[in-house]
């Protein structure tokens, strides 16, 4: 039995609070659709990419994926592995980035979360079939390299969670950056975010998080010594 595994796409900022269209994989209902009969406002570049790639005919998690997300909807997609999810989201994904930068919006780009690098490093390369130019997709996981002009270009940033924080901070773009993204995905969001709370705070967070708490205990001792009363 395979497991469904589950991705959370936000549109913009304030999506991060809205609802969530739920996304599951159901029985194809047109059986030979290509993805121009899906999506017709589909780019005629983003089709050929997945057609170099074999890629012709939508598989259900697609279909039941792409209409609301090319709407600019947030969305839960729930499909098992191997069942075409990463293209599900990256594709009208990265069509409504393109539409955002027609309509004059500046370096429009989607940050897709993953909880291992084994994931980014897969993600990173379908985002890249699908948008053509690897240059304009930006891995931040242990062992790549990037610089603050390739992030502020990327189209796509793929990233695990720890290694986005410290990047963002080195180069100081998280600002700039954050209020570009027109999507953020959580692919796994199972994994990313699990019962038990994981810390992804960057060192120097960390360090001085501990030593307010240091300074904190220090004169909380120093008040009850204080106020103790003294010893005959």
């Amino acid at each position: 039995m395979m497991l469904l595994k589950f991705a959370v796409l936000f549109c913009g900022a304030s999506a991060l609070l809205a609802p969530q269209t739920p996304c599951r994989a159901r029985p194809r209902t047109r059986v030979g659709a290509s993805f121009v009969d899906l999506a017709p406002e589909l780019p005629g570049s983003l089709v050929a990419a997945l057609r170099e790639r074999n890629i012709v005919a939508p598989t259900p998690i697609q279909e039941a994926a792409v209409g609301p997300l090319l709407g600019g909807a947030s969305a839960m997609l729930a499909a098992e592995t191997g069942s075409g999810k990463s293209v599900a989201f990256l594709l009208p994904t990265v069509a409504r980035l393109e539409a955002l930068d027609a309509g004059g919006d500046v370096a429009a780009a989607v940050l897709v979360l993953a909880p291992t690098r084994e994931l980014a490093l897969q993600l990173a390369a379908d985002a890249a079939g699908i948008v053509g130019d690897e240059s304009k997709v930006q891995l931040l996981v242990v062992g790549a390299a990037t610089t603050a002009d390739a992030l502020k270009a990327a189209r796509v940033v793929v990233a695990t969670p720890k290694e986005a924080l410290d990047a963002f901070s080195a180069y100081k773009v998280l600002g700039k950056k954050a209020a570009a993204f027109g999507a953020v995905v959580l692919d796994e969001v199972d994994a990313l975010l699990p019962p038990k709370k994981k810390d992804y705070r960057s060192a120097g967070t960390k360090k001085r998080a501990a030593q307010t708490g240091k300074k904190k205990k220090q004169l909380t001792e120093k008040r009850q010594a204080a106020n103790s009363p003294a010893e005959d």
